[in-house]
């Protein structure tokens, strides 16, 4: 016995010098050393519980004893969390936007969803963030609003990518094509900028002229009449005051600001744009979470009345060809996937 004394007095002081004393006390001095040799502390302890078999009836119902007030104090522990509030999870508020207009070929890219599925849209309909506008070829055109704050309008042959809706950073990432918008003065912790392939505009409250070229790749930003804009490239910026433009190659930086050129025409029919802002700012109601899902689950259901195909802007850089088809998503009577049927002469089976 008095061998085994060191070990089993270094065992008993690891669990705890309550435990020690009050736990195990000297009930487990010969079990400690003949089973548990070396072990101590919760080691000591998960030992006896598996050699509970050779234990003698004290030892036993002392480490019965430990085992009941472990399992009291785990209760008290979580009967104390679940007395504590439930944490509070802060959402960022973010902006709400809806197509407020749409003419001809105008569809939308839901996020997540596979490249070459778009789905039809039309006036009202609801876009979140990760979302894609795309506005096909001929007289086609689509507008955005968010918030009713900010008016947004695409011409053809446009793809604007809704990359952020937050109110402290939006971002909106003009693919192809080009959008004139009519914003009103953000608040002091509001950010909202335009990102074109080759620029950014970093925008307070303005009227917005933004296109890329697709011959060359080159980015422009102008300002019409109200507000100033930044624009960066290439690690430069510049500042834009009404009625100046500027352009920016990809990874080059931005020209020296100069008075509208390349945009004079669009800036020209900008009275357009402001009259839309107006009666889409006093039309504006906000639609609550539940709502907008409900309008988005119903573009699906809208699926089989769409085109045979679009081309979507901006599928393919300048100079690698035709772009390439993109088939709107097509559903079944039961709201299954369907597949286009075969051309004629195919020869498939």
């Amino acid at each position: 016995m008095t061998f085994f004394t060191p070990l089993i007095l270094a065992a008993l002081a690891a669990v705890s010098p309550a435990r020690a004393a009050d736990s195990l006390s000297l009930s487990c001095y010969n079990e400690l050393g003949m089973l548990c040799p070396g072990r101590h502390g919760a080691a000591a302890v998960r030992c006896l519980r598996e050699n509970a078999d050779g234990l003698m009836t004290d030892c036993r119902r002392a480490l019965a004893a430990l085992s009941a007030r472990d399992a009291a104090a785990r209760a008290a522990s979580e009967a104390r969390s679940a007395a504590l509030p439930e944490p509070v999870v802060k959402v960022a508020p973010s902006r709400e936007a809806r197509l407020v207009g749409a003419a001809g070929a105008v569809f939308l890219h839901l996020g997540g969803r596979p490249d070459d599925q778009l789905v039809p849209a039309a006036s009202g309909a609801p876009a979140e963030e990760g979302d894609s506008i795309v506005v096909g070829p001929g007289p086609s055109s689509a507008e955005l609003s968010l918030d009713g704050k900010a008016f947004v309008v695409l011409s053809s042959g446009t793809e604007l990518a809704l990359t952020s809706l937050s109110l402290a950073r939006t971002e909106l990432g003009l693919v192809a094509g080009s959008l004139a918008a009519k914003i009103d003065k953000l608040a002091a912790d509001e950010e909202l900028r335009v990102r074109a392939p080759a620029a950014v505009a970093a925008v307070r409250g303005t009227e917005l002229l933004v296109a890329q070229d697709a011959a060359g790749g080159r980015s422009l930003v102008g300002v019409v009449d109200e507000g100033r804009v930044e624009v960066e490239a290439g690690g430069k910026t510049v500042t834009l005051a009404p009625g100046q433009e500027t352009s920016a190659l990809p990874h080059g930086v931005p020209q020296a600001p100069a008075p509208l050129s390349a945009l004079r025409s669009r800036a020209a029919a900008f009275a357009v744009v402001r009259a839309g802002a107006t009666a889409a700012a006093r039309a504006w109601k906000p639609r609550s979470a539940a709502a907008r899902q409900a309008a988005r689950e119903r573009l699906f259901r809208l699926a089989p009345r769409a085109r045979a195909g679009v081309v979507r802007p901006g599928a393919r850089p300048a100079g690698a060809g035709p772009a390439r088809k993109i088939r709107p998503l097509r559903r079944g009577p039961a709201g299954g996937r369907r597949k286009d049927p075969k051309p004629a002469g195919s020869g498939g089976r």
